[in-house]
């Protein structure tokens, strides 16, 4: 993931967002800017999000990278996943983290945005598996972010992971980010264990 510029390979089915939407992939900065001038509501929303963005950059040329993935827990410190590092995404496939069952969590996220560019509608699709079966699959919608550098964190409210004997073992997590114009970033992976506790 070193090289995050987004890609169109070959997706995984189960991390397609439920509610895609199809953006215009060939308009540029400033014909977003002019559509939809009679919502006022929009037209704020529009100029608040693109005031640091230059009226010649083009919504399709951009370099956009997620350098950084993080859980975060309520009564825990958080893991971090440094998604710049290959031997690290290698780790994160190979050895689990532990977390202790019935841990509430959120995700956060550190997004580095270059050229003057903006980045509309960014989700991410995170997929569970246990025994190599899909146990849980989750669409969380992100944000929109103009260029520079973003620590955002999602969703709002805390999730919780499950607890109980039959909950407890090995999984692996998928997770996949993409925009409202169907650029997509390369899909990483980590292992995670849930346990009576957490590590000492």
């Amino acid at each position: 993931m070193s090289e995050q510029n987004p890609n169109k390979a070959e997706i995984d089915p189960d991390l397609v967002r439920e509610d895609q939407y199809k953006g215009n992939l060939d308009a540029s900065l400033s014909e977003v800017m002019d559509a939809d001038k009679d919502d006022s509501t929009l037209n704020t929303w529009k100029a608040n999000l693109l005031e640091r963005a230059g009226a010649k950059a083009d919504c399709n040329i951009t370099q956009t990278r997620i350098v950084e993935f993080k859980l975060l827990f309520k009564n825990h410190e958080p893991y971090v996943f440094d998604l710049t590092d290959p031997e690290c995404l290698e780790r994160y496939k190979n050895e689990p983290i532990i977390i202790k069952e019935g841990a509430r969590f959120k995700f956060q996220a550190k997004i580095e945005i270059e050229n003057e560019v903006v980045v509309v509608g960014l989700c991410m699709v995170n997929a569970a598996y246990r025994l190599g079966v899909r146990v849980n699959k989750s669409d969380f919608n992100i944000g929109s972010f103009p260029f520079g550098v973003h620590d955002t964190t999602f969703p709002r409210k805390y999730q919780v992971f499950p607890s109980g004997f039959m909950a407890r073992g090995t999984y692996t997590a998928r997770c996949r980010f993409a925009c409202d114009d169907e650029r997509e970033w390369p899909m990483f992976e980590y292992k995670f264990t849930l346990a009576k506790n957490w590590p000492n």
